[in-house]
């Protein structure tokens, strides 16, 4: 049986309220003490490689969990969203997809199917127990394709479906994948 763990970054330091996105914001102190709780989390799971965002906080929590052990690589699909918001307060954040017609950036369904088609390709790959490390709307809408749920609305995606919650900073969702495919989601509270 295959295990895949879909981990979000830890809290990162962010003293004027933007909307990160790619920019290279650091992870926090408590963001490291996040990191090291999901090394000790991780350390008897047998994880082969992680997969990481480039985003600087997404590979500074990779690097703690790895702990110099874990091979760690990167994929364009897993980073954040792309967003014409980048570097605004949060306050424009209830509307962070409204800009896309106007200035471009990525809807709900931009990032579902680059998501999906990681996922899937990890899926195929030998590895038994993987880790990927991600942002919370690109693991929020992975996770409707793993318990097939239509994506959220676009004005929605932070608020939690009966089903699925939005995945919390240092969070872990466990994905299991039978031999025939099957796959079982469990929402790991830390």
């Amino acid at each position: 049986m295959k295990t895949i763990y879909l981990v979000r970054h830890g809290e990162y330091d962010n003293p004027r309220n933007i909307i990160p996105g790619l920019l290279p914001v650091e992870l926090s102190e408590k963001g490291r003490a996040q990191a090291e709780e999901l090394k000790e989390y991780f350390k008897d799971k047998n994880v082969e490689v992680i997969y990481a965002s480039a985003v600087q906080r997404t590979t500074q929590t990779a690097k703690v969990i790895s702990d110099g052990k874990i091979t760690i690589l990167n994929d364009i699909r897993i980073i954040e969203v792309l967003s014409a918001y980048q570097g605004f307060w949060e306050t424009v954040w209830d509307n962070a997809y409204s800009h896309i017609k106007t200035l471009g950036g990525e809807s709900h369904k931009n990032v579902y199917d680059r998501m999906v088609s990681f996922f899937e390709d990890v899926k195929k790959m030998k590895y038994e127990n993987i880790i990927i490390c991600s942002h919370g709307d690109p693991i929020y809408f992975l996770l409707h394709y793993i318990v097939g749920k239509p994506l959220p609305k676009e004005g929605d995606e932070h608020e939690p479906t009966v089903l699925i919650e939005y995945p919390a900073l240092a969070s872990v969702n466990e994905v299991k994948i039978a031999d025939n495919g099957m796959m079982s989601l469990n929402q790991i509270k830390l």
